[in-house]
């Protein structure tokens, strides 16, 4: 997360965990586009949280367990 808010993701991209529409991997950092004034990120093995500054909560990747 950057310091304004913008998300960038790299790494495995299994089941769309990194958020770019794809389930391709990446060695480097690519913004995440859609995203903006992100305030915290947490990340598990195969996906990604994404909390906005009005409290919305944005969630990408493996969903086997709702």
């Amino acid at each position: 997360m950057t310091e304004d808010g913008e998300v960038l993701t790299w790494g495995l991209g299994k089941y769309g965990a990194l958020g770019q529409k794809d389930t391709e991997s990446y060695s480097t950092p690519k913004k995440v586009e859609g995203l903006a004034d992100i305030v915290k990120i947490d990340c598990g093995s195969d996906f990604t949280l994404a909390l906005d500054k009005d409290g919305k909560l944005y969630s990408f990747g493996n969903n086997s367990y709702g």
